[in-house]
């Protein structure tokens, strides 16, 4: 049975939680394999995407019909639609709100370019739309811009921004934006002849920011929805102007018009929005339709990011299932992808349009699903790219099984965590309330002079606290028979010294008052024999009163008395014994009352006074007070005199020490004292649960003891 309660068995069971060891190297194995597969996945998409990306470098015409003399120039007028957003887009002549947005971009030139102009304008335009607004994007190329100038008042003879807007009634109202620096802009309602370019009066609802950059300049524009029709009808017109200075300069115009309907969700471009060419969607087609066997995406970008053919869709991952609380974090376990920078690169097909290098990275993009193996490869032509083949494949086969015991590996953990950590908290609350048991039943089975009071029941727990327990116990009983033992000698003790002490007296004292007048030299001798007694006299007394005072403590129960009362006829009998001394006592008019055996306190204050008339100086006065101090009754007696002997310090109270204060004689009487008074008075304070303490006084000096005794409840 002890095999298996001890306190080593215990700890032998903690050792065993190094067996976690065994499921946590399995999960490594697995987190090694998982990468070594992800890996060699990875190397596999970047292989596709460069055999795809190696046939399109040969096929240029299939990104960019620029290249293909056959394919017609972009239309003059191109019909858009807005994208629809949540958020408002701030007018701060920066395009980062826009980047997710431009694979849906328009590019606009023109289809007849006039020899006669040295540099044919063109420009993009995107449209965006919220609850509230119209957002529109110009970014125009244009390496000789043209500002109007502070005191004109036509429009048109520079280059300006014509907007021609259909309210909801289906009228057309028309302004203009001709701005003469860099900057915030405003639009200008036109009267008369929109193609005068006169303005009526500013339009403050239509806001802008004009921006130069590189080789040419960015307008981004807000149009209130409220000056728009259901289908947000709007046409753009960029007016392009090269000679500010001549009297009717020349005006080259590009169109961008935007119609739809309202608060259709934004999606990437169809054919039906942006068709391509048959000849362009049939030969991508055919290229991706060889890969149907292909577990994952493949995408085909152009160098603006707009998609230009996909195969496959985003796969749909469950991840792992939530059946355990801590199933999100068993993902903890498993491997997690390497910080590379090309993760986010390569996190969208749009963002493939950027690279110039072929690269392939392996993520996870959520801690609760399969990682995924993305690749891309750009499609070059000469210097330039004409966009990228973007491949992504999910890592679902090996990730799933390592899911799933992952997730069981960290349930088992928890639970056994769980169940030793509320074992550990049992252990160590029943080890430290044991513990204080122990400590409570030694302190109060001994008092101050190691007398037994009670010994402790012995405790039955098979283990090493139970048998310290049982040790402690059984010293308690021997140190308790010895004590008796002890306690029995010294009443045969007694015994045995009251018949020769009295004889010895009886026979001595008539033979001293017989040979005082006959022979001095007896009646001398008589009288030193009958000092000699003195001492053992008095050591039977104390002996004598000291079993007395333990029959006393025995005996008699504790009840409610007036200390003042006890500790008044202490001082009335130490005046009778001691006329010389000066008492003075100071106490309350009205009753201290504790509890206890009264005739012991009576006694113990009759002891402290006695050691104080012993040993003040003649003429001095011992002051005597007695107060109360929170629930305590505190008595002090001062005495004038040497201090106590400092070697002494807790022996001053111990059985059969007496040793007089520094720099004094023995006392006038010449009586030997046994050092039994401060003895009984510490035990008596002990028994009534208080305290005694003697100390020095330095200015003036003497000896001040001090005792504390609780008050009785009232």
């Amino acid at each position: 049975m002890r095999l298996f309660t001890g306190l080593r068995a215990q700890m032998l069971a903690l050792g065993l939680l190094a067996l976690i060891a065994l499921p946590w190297l399995g999960a490594s194995l697995g987190r090694a394999l998982l990468g070594e597969a992800a890996q060699a996945q990875t190397h596999n998409a970047l292989s596709v995407a460069n055999g795809v990306a190696q046939f399109l470098t040969g096929r240029p015409e299939l990104l960019d019909p620029s290249l293909d003399p056959a394919l017609q120039a972009l239309e003059e007028i191109v019909v858009s639609r807005a994208r629809l957003i949540e958020h408002a887009v701030r007018l701060d002549g920066k395009s980062q709100e826009w980047a997710d947005l431009m694979g849906f971009a328009d590019r606009h030139q023109l289809s007849k370019i006039d020899p006669a102009l040295k540099d044919p304008p063109d420009f993009q335009s995107l449209f965006a739309a919220n609850e509230e607004f119209l957002y529109a994007l110009l970014i125009a190329r244009d390496k000789h811009i043209v500002y109007r100038d502070r005191n004109g008042l036509r429009l048109y003879r520079s280059d300006h921004l014509r907007i021609e807007l259909i309210d909801a009634e289906g009228s057309a109202h028309h302004y203009a934006i001709s701005p003469t620096k860099a900057g915030w802009i405003n639009a200008h309602l036109l009267k008369g002849d929109p193609l005068d370019g006169l303005p009526d009066r500013p339009e403050i609802r239509i806001k802008g920011m004009w921006k130069e950059q590189g080789d040419g300049f960015l307008v981004e524009l807000r149009i209130p929805r409220d000056m728009l029709g259901p289908k947000l009808e709007a046409t753009l017109s960029l007016g392009d102007v090269d000679e500010a200075d001549a009297e009717n300069p020349r005006v080259t115009l590009l169109n961008a018009r935007h119609s739809a309907q309202p608060g259709k969700p934004a999606s990437p471009p169809s054919a039906k929005e942006k068709p391509l060419d048959d000849s362009r969607g049939k030969a991508l087609s055919a290229l991706l339709g060889g890969f149907r066997s292909f577990a994952g995406q493949m995408v085909i970008v152009d160098k603006t990011g707009r998609e230009l053919a996909r195969l496959g869709a985003p796969g749909k991952d469950d991840g792992m299932q939530q059946t355990r609380f801590w199933t999100p974090w068993a993902h903890r376990l498993l491997p997690t992808a390497p910080q590379d920078a090309n993760a986010q690169a390569l996190a969208r097909p749009v963002m493939a349009a950027q690279l110039t290098q072929p690269q392939a990275v392996w993520s996870r993009d959520d801690p609760l699903r399969a990682p995924v193996a993305r690749a891309a490869a750009p499609v070059r032509h000469g210097d330039s790219t004409l966009g990228a083949v973007w491949v992504e494949t999910p890592l679902d086969g090996l990730q799933r099984a390592l899911e799933r015991s992952a997730a069981g590996l960290l349930g088992a953990l928890l639970s056994l965590m769980a169940a030793l950590a509320i074992w550990m908290g049992w252990l160590g609350l029943a080890f430290a309330r044991r513990v204080i048991l122990l400590r409570d039943q030694l302190h109060e089975a001994l008092d101050p002079d190691a007398r037994v009071l009670a010994a402790p029941t012995p405790a039955r727990a098979p283990d090493e606290l139970g048998d310290l327990s049982r040790a402690f116990t059984l010293i308690l009983v021997r140190l308790d028979e010895h004590n008796r033992y002890l306690a029995g000698l010294a009443d045969r003790l007694l015994n045995h010294m009251y018949a020769p002490l009295a004889s010895a007296r009886a026979a001595l004292q008539p033979l001293q008052d017989e040979q005082a007048a006959a022979d001095q030299n007896a009646a001398q001798a008589a009288a030193q024999a009958l000092q000699a007694l003195g001492p053992l006299e008095t050591l039977y007394t104390a002996l004598h009163q000291s079993r007395e005072l333990d029959r006393a403590l025995a005996e008699n129960d504790d009840a409610p008395f007036d200390l003042t009362f006890a500790l008044s006829g202490g001082v009335n009998s130490l005046k009778q014994r001691y006329p010389e001394a000066d008492f003075s006592l100071e106490r309350p008019t009205d009753p201290v009352m504790v509890m206890g055996v009264q005739s012991a306190v009576a006694l113990m204050c009759e002891k402290v006074l006695e050691n104080a008339a012993q040993y003040a100086e003649p003429g001095s006065t011992i002051r005597v007070e007695l107060a109360r101090q929170g629930g305590m009754a505190v008595m002090t007696t001062r005495n004038l005199g040497p201090a106590l002997p400092t070697q002494m310090g807790d022996r001053l109270f111990d059985a059969m020490v007496s040793v007089p204060p520094e720099g004094t004689q023995p006392p006038a009487d010449g009586l030997w004292r046994p050092g039994l008074g401060l003895s009984l008075a510490r035990r008596i304070a002990s028994r009534h649960h208080g305290e005694i303490i003697a100390q020095s006084l330095d200015a003036p000096s003497g000896v001040l003891v001090t005792i504390r005794l609780p008050l009785a409840p009232i």
